[in-house]
């Protein structure tokens, strides 16, 4: 079975381009949302193995997001990586209370993202 990783990002270029990526040469079933209440609907009704969360969305931010992510019973277990732009110490200890699983910086490799993804995997028992 294929693991299923969920992109919330309103980028969709981004979103695109790590789907492609993650989808074809990772083997990943890679569904995305544009925005954080999409993403929340989504991860609820998916329920994705993993969720890539970027932190500047219009509306609901990543932050928010997390935290509505780990407060519902139907996805407080599931991983999630912060794949952001933002690089300010005061928002990497708010993800990391609110037990994100990484945080990565953009712009990121995406040979490093996939290698990160497969160590929070298997850090959570997932693979």
């Amino acid at each position: 079975m294929r693991k299923k990783i969920l992109i919330i990002d309103d980028d969709k270029m981004m979103c695109d381009l790590i789907t492609e990526f993650l989808g074809e040469r990772g083997g990943y079933e890679v569904s995305s949302a544009t925005n954080g209440k999409d993403g929340l609907r989504t991860a609820i009704k998916l329920q994705p193995h993993l969720i890539i969360l970027d932190i500047m969305m219009p509306g609901i931010d990543g932050l928010e997001v997390l935290k509505k992510l780990k407060k519902d019973e139907k996805t407080v277990k599931i991983p999630v990586v912060m794949l952001t732009g933002v690089s300010d110490s005061s928002i990497k200890h708010e993800c990391s209370r609110l037990y994100d699983e990484m945080y990565l910086e953009k712009p990121v490799e995406l040979a490093v993202l996939k290698t990160k993804i497969e160590e929070v995997l298997k850090w959570d028992g997932i693979t």
